[in-house]
């Protein structure tokens, strides 16, 4: 079932996991500000759930703020790996860390939608298997956001035992990213 944009949202854990415990002291107080008055993200209060839009600009405070000087897709797939160590800190985290060791990167790759949807209410995933070690992965993420999610399956799939590891954007369009993924 797909959700409707306008209904999308990310849980406040997700939010926790990137600013409290991801970056954590790399918050400045401006950014802090910048992000409650121009995204609405009050980092002092999380709450529950954020709409999707609240998100990517927070996203984007965040990039412009700790990587001017990176490119735009390199400084969204920072935060990507940001998140995925924040998410990592927290109790969930840890055992889901624990989890992917244990099932090794083809099985934690072929899981992402279920560990994604607990970070938000939209998520959904296909894959088309070249080879046990290859796996064709579509995400409808929209394309504002398609590196940070680079970023976070690279780190996941590093804490997951992956080698030489190749995570490859090959299409995307405004809600929708696939990408080549690889391993040894």
């Amino acid at each position: 079932m797909s959700v409707p944009p306008e209904k999308r949202v990310v849980f406040g854990s997700t939010v926790e996991g990137l600013f409290i415990k991801g970056l954590g002291e790399r918050i400045t107080p401006a950014l802090r500000e910048r992000l409650k008055t121009d995204a609405g993200l009050d980092l002092t209060r999380i709450q529950p759930a954020y709409a999707l839009d609240t998100w990517a600009r927070a996203l984007a405070l965040t990039v412009e703020t700790l990587h001017p000087e990176l490119p735009r897709d390199e400084a969204y797939e920072r935060l990507g790996t940001d998140l995925t160590r924040g998410f990592f800190e927290t109790f969930l985290g840890r055992a889901v860390q624990t989890v992917i060791k244990l099932i090794g990167p083809r099985r934690t790759l072929l899981r992402t939608e279920r560990n994604l949807r607990s970070g938000n209410n939209y998520t959904a995933c296909s894959f088309i298997e070249h080879a046990p070690n290859r796996i064709e992965t579509t995400i409808n993420e929209p394309s504002v956001l398609r590196h940070t999610m680079t970023g976070l399956v690279r780190e996941a799939l590093l804490y997951a035992g992956a080698k030489n590891l190749k995570v490859e954007l090959t299409r995307n369009d405004e809600q929708n990213s696939t990408w080549l993924v690889s391993w040894d």
